[in-house]
């Protein structure tokens, strides 16, 4: 008994250590729960950042800050479809220059980069009982990303449409 006392005394001091050093360093724990629907995973990004030995905001990512393919947290600033304010989600930005071109179809996202003109194909499927009401197409305007999860019933830009870099803070994902 005298041992279990001791483990739990030396996991609480290590878990608050680690809580107080995420903390300090403005790192955020992000949990997708929509562990079928989504990307499934525990995640970090980092919210606040120490400079000079002061906490300030970190500067969330702007128009041109985004690398095509990679997870972004999205700390929402307002209601976006079902997700509410303050919320975390975790998503892939898959297009995010004014004028690209987006095509939502049934086994797929098509998207068409401005930028390059490479056309890169995402196989992600609309859930059948979607896919009549969500095939559209869509040309990114400036400060819009379209943004996927990694698996078919993601709720995420096929059913939102293009995102507004205004509506949400996002942040690099560190895990």
């Amino acid at each position: 008994m005298k041992i279990l006392k001791i483990c739990m005394v030396v996991i609480f001091i290590l878990f608050g250590g680690v809580t107080t050093f995420l903390n300090v360093y403005g790192i955020k724990l992000g949990v997708d729960f929509q562990n079928k629907a989504c990307i499934g995973r525990v995640f970090f990004y980092q919210e606040k950042v120490l400079k000079n030995g002061v906490l300030k905001v970190h500067n969330p990512l702007k128009e041109g800050d985004f690398r095509v393919g990679n997870l972004y947290a999205f700390k929402l600033l307002n209601d976006i479809g079902f997700y509410k304010k303050g919320d975390v989600l975790l998503k892939r930005v898959i297009a995010d220059f004014a004028s690209d071109k987006v095509k939502v179809t049934k086994d797929s996202v098509i998207v068409t980069s401005k930028k390059t003109g490479i056309t890169n194909i995402y196989p992600v499927k609309l859930p059948s009982k979607y896919q009549k009401k969500y095939e559209a197409e869509y040309e990114l305007k400036t400060g819009e990303v379209f943004i996927i999860g990694d698996k078919d019933d993601s709720y995420d830009s096929r059913f939102l449409g293009p995102v507004s870099i205004a509506d949400a803070h996002i942040y690099k994902v560190l895990l």
